[in-house]
């Protein structure tokens, strides 16, 4: 699963696409119904990820950071 994620969503946040190398590589793992739905669940994290640095959210009062700065 973190492959497909690895692989296939920089490829699809920049350019809608995932190649056929890339797509035959996932079928020999999952299913159709497999790949779609890591797919959804990429694209909601992006989306999210995307609200919350247009929003400039931060973590919320008395949290600690998960990761310094620069850290990944």
């Amino acid at each position: 699963m973190r492959r497909w994620f690895t692989i296939s969503s920089p490829s699809l946040t920049t350019t809608q696409k995932v190649s056929d190398e890339t797509y035959a590589r996932a079928k020999k793992v999952f299913n159709d119904q497999q790949i779609v739905d890591l797919t959804a669940v990429s694209g909601n994290y992006v989306m999210v990820a995307m609200l919350l640095a247009m929003s400039e959210e931060t973590v919320p009062p008395g949290k600690e950071p998960p990761f310094k700065v620069g850290e990944k």
